[in-house]
This record gives structure tokens, sequence and C-alpha cells, in this order.
């Protein structure tokens, strides 16, 4: 059997190098949302663990009914205290979407100062009736953080390589 020959030089790039994390880099402990439940309501929940959003469910009394073409503000039951820094955004849960309802203003925002119950206002654009039943889950709701950055009014902006180009003018 022959034997190689490594160069030190090789040999040193095999070594296994222990990297430490910067501490900046390790994780900060996520934001405490404080939530009030109406009686009867759960916490809304991620269903998977990648899930970025909880779901909002219906907090009705029996099976309601949106006509084709017609809207409804729906109780979810929950009122919720964001932390200063942060929003909730609702929007609509995909398979939902995909049978016609949607919500009527297609994002909903929740204010970090905003203290009322979550509501979600849905729509019916199919042409069937469609119909809300008790804990039937509604929405998703994302928590983000916000930024309220300075205002400044200026004659005109610097150029940059994309300009004034907007509704599909980066392609499809």
């Amino acid at each position: 059997m022959m034997e190689r020959k490594v160069s030190k030089k090789k040999a040193a790039k095999k070594k296994a190098v222990k990297v430490e994390p910067k501490p900046e880099a390790k994780k900060k402990a996520a934001p405490c949302v404080e939530v009030v439940l109406k009686h009867g309501v759960e916490l809304p929940q991620r269903h998977s663990a990648g899930a970025a959003w909880y779901d909002l469910c219906a907090m009705v009394g029996g099976k309601q009914t949106i006509a084709n073409g017609g809207s409804m503000n729906v109780s979810t039951g929950i009122s919720l205290k964001i932390p200063e820094g942060m929003a909730g955004l609702i929007v609509p849960r995909s398979g939902l979407g995909a049978s016609g309802l949607v919500l009527g203003n297609l994002v909903g925002v929740i204010d970090s100062d905003y203290r009322g119950e979550v509501m979600v206002n849905l729509w019916n654009r199919s042409r069937e009736v469609k119909f809300i039943e008790p804990g039937m889950r509604i929405a998703q709701l994302l928590f983000v953080r916000v930024e309220a950055p300075v205002l400044e009014s200026v004659e005109s902006l610097e150029d940059s390589p994309r300009g004034d180009g907007g509704f599909g003018s980066t392609g499809e």
C-alpha cells in the first residue's frame, strides 16, 4: 500500500475549527404579547414549528351566513397588548381565500397602542353563500417589528437604477 504525503499546509486546512458566535449574534428572547381572552376562547396557535403566523379563529354564536358579495365583521374574542416597536398584521388564510373569503380591507394592521378586540372583516367575493362556524380559522396574525422614520420633504430624489418604473417594470 502506498502512503500519500500531505503537505503541512493542506493538513492545517483539514483541522476542525470551533467558531464561537459573536455576542450580538446570540438569539434574543422573543418579546411577550399580552392576550386577553373572552370566555371559552383559546390562545391563537401556530400549527407547525416553522409557521410564522398565528391562526385567528371565529368567535360567533352558531353558524353565520355571508351572502355572495357580502361581508361580515367577525369577532376573534381576543384583545392584545403588542409591545412598542411592533405591530400585528392580519391576512387571509390561503385556503379561505381560494374558496372566495378574503379580508374586506385585504390586510389588517394592529398598532401597539390599540387595546380593543381584534375583529376580522370577511368579504365573500365568490358567487356562493359562505358559512362561518364557531372556532373556524378565519385569518392569520403575524407580529412584525416596525420603525417610525423621520419624513423629510425634499425637492427631488436621487436617481436609482430602477428609476420610476413600476407596475411590472422589473419583469414577471
